[in-house]
């Protein structure tokens, strides 16, 4: 997957910019390779599943908050943050619940080894939070082959089989990464009868308005204007134009890895307005509060920020009280919660009974989280669990939680699909109104209109599949996407596509 195409999770490719929100000094180049993969899980980005380079579950470490002094320890190594003892505390119940039932269901030597990786990931005995260790890149990936492991994922779908309830179960999914994996691994058709996974409103890109598409190329088609993007932005459709497809009019369109890269391509062509687009989750919100928070230090006149990020939990409450979805659990993202934490999700299981675990992305950690699942619906039980103990704290990432309420402030948002949400967006606070690009440039932003025949909203409340959609395979295919779900790489449309 490139960098340019991929979605959020890759796109803060470069360790050394990744691992900046108020973290620390530049890290060394030496390093980026590894740390773009490890180190975005603590700040803004890290595609999990791709990276195979993300976890290091034999010590439990949880990936938060490294210091780039951490990752410039050793040349080509990576640094860990350790785990606290609080969070290991807090995963360890459930973990050690959840993988004595996955055994006891199961009765194999998979299963057990089930249940020792999930006690292991959460009740290591803990290490200070930012007392790091230096851990070889190697033996990080030979540590990842045990979440692809076949055996192990074999007893888990046994486990899933034997706890899942008589008359079926609705999940979704909440995560474009989540999306990708479980289709790439077939794991939707080893579901036990009358058991549904739905794909929800995980895709960054997908989830972004037409409205928002449109304005970002009316800010395009002013003079002078250079719009920097990350690449699956430029193919989404308008409702009658795209950023390719102005650039091929001749319209300046730059794609960049991060916001960083816009901060430095500002700084390089003082002549130009340089917009960066801003789309995404919590996730990547931070490393665009920071080069906001660069740019007015730099005292950068020519930066400028296109503000449509979105915060997951506002949607999963519209996703709950839609009359025509009723959902039974929800895997919840991964990547976000390294930002917000468990804390953000209790709303689900106080207020609407509705049990959730936060689950990391390769194959046995997608089916541990199934099978924690299954268990708390045959208990009758509502819980927020932690599936993911290696990525994820309970009160996430304060630094860059911190970072998000300096510089944004929540407002209403459109979402593709789900409509206006109260306090699901972000945008720029008053007292950096200087770097928001509608309120500096006020665009003429022509009357928006849906593409006839898409079914991306529906998809995106979980209400149809894609292979539902009559322009699926038909009209709408990635060389010629008529939405967002099938243009960008962890789409459902696109995902589908791909595997089935």
């Amino acid at each position: 997957m490139s960098a340019a195409g991929s979605g959020e999770d890759a796109r803060c490719a470069r360790a050394e910019e990744a691992s900046e929100v108020e973290m620390g000094t530049d890290v060394s180049r030496e390093t980026s390779a590894v740390c773009s993969a490890v180190g975005a899980d603590t700040v803004a980005t890290a595609h999990a599943a791709e990276a195979d380079v993300i976890a290091h579950a034999a010590v439990a470490s949880t990936v938060v908050a490294a210091t780039a002094a951490d990752y410039g320890a050793a040349p080509h190594s990576v640094s860990v943050a350790g785990t606290a003892a609080h969070a290991a505390a807090a995963g360890a119940t459930a973990a050690r619940a959840a993988a004595a039932d996955i055994a006891a269901a199961a009765g194999t030597a998979a299963a057990t080894t089930a249940a020792d990786t999930a006690t292991a990931t959460s009740i290591a005995a803990p290490v200070p939070l930012h007392e790091a260790r230096t851990v070889d890149a190697a033996e990080m990936q030979r540590e990842l082959a045990a979440f692809k492991d076949p055996q192990l994922a074999r007893g888990l779908i046994e486990s899933i089989g034997k706890l899942a309830p008589a008359g079926g179960a609705t999940l979704m999914e909440v995560c474009g990464t989540h999306t990708v994996a479980i289709a790439r691994n077939g794991i939707r058709n080893l579901m036990p009868p009358g058991t549904r996974l739905a794909s929800g409103p995980g895709c960054p890109v997908c989830v972004t308005s037409n409205r928002d598409i449109d304005t970002v190329i009316a800010l395009a088609r002013i003079p002078n204007v250079t719009i920097a993007t990350f690449g699956d932005m430029t193919r989404v459709p308008g409702s009658t134009s795209s950023l390719l497809k102005e650039q091929a009019a001749g319209r300046s369109v730059q794609i960049v890895y991060s916001p960083l890269d816009a901060l430095a391509l500002a700084a390089q062509r003082p002549e130009r307005e340089i917009v960066f687009v801003g789309v995404g989750f919590e996730t990547t919100t931070p490393l665009v509060a920071m080069a906001i928070k660069r740019a007015a230090a730099a005292d950068l006149k020519n930066f400028t920020v296109f503000a449509a990020h979105k915060n997951m939990p506002g949607a999963l409450e519209a996703i709950i009280n839609d009359p025509q979805l009723k959902l039974d659990a929800l895997i919840l993202p991964g990547h976000v919660s390294t930002i917000i934490g468990a804390a953000p999700y209790e709303f689900l299981a106080k207020k609407y009974g509705i049990p959730g675990v936060i689950t990391g992305f390769e194959p046995v950690d997608v089916l541990q989280g199934i099978a924690m699942i299954m268990r708390q619906l045959r208990e009758g039980r509502a819980e927020i669990e932690i599936a993911y103990a290696r990525g994820v704290m309970p009160q996430g990432n304060p630094t860059a939680l911190s970072a998000i309420d300096e510089v944004f402030e929540t407002c209403p948002a459109i979402w593709r699909g789900l409509g206006r949400i109260d306090g699901s967006g972000y945008r720029i606070r008053d007292e950096f109104a200087r770097f928001d690009a509608v309120r500096r440039f006020q665009p003429d932003v022509e009357p928006t209109q849906d593409p006839k025949g898409c079914r991306c909203g529906d998809v995106l409340r979980g209400i149809m599949a894609p292979s539902e959609c009559p322009l699926f395979r038909t009209v709408c295919t990635p060389e010629n996407p008529v939405g967002p779900c099938m243009v960008s790489s962890e789409g459902s449309c696109a995902a589908y596509y791909r595997y089935y």
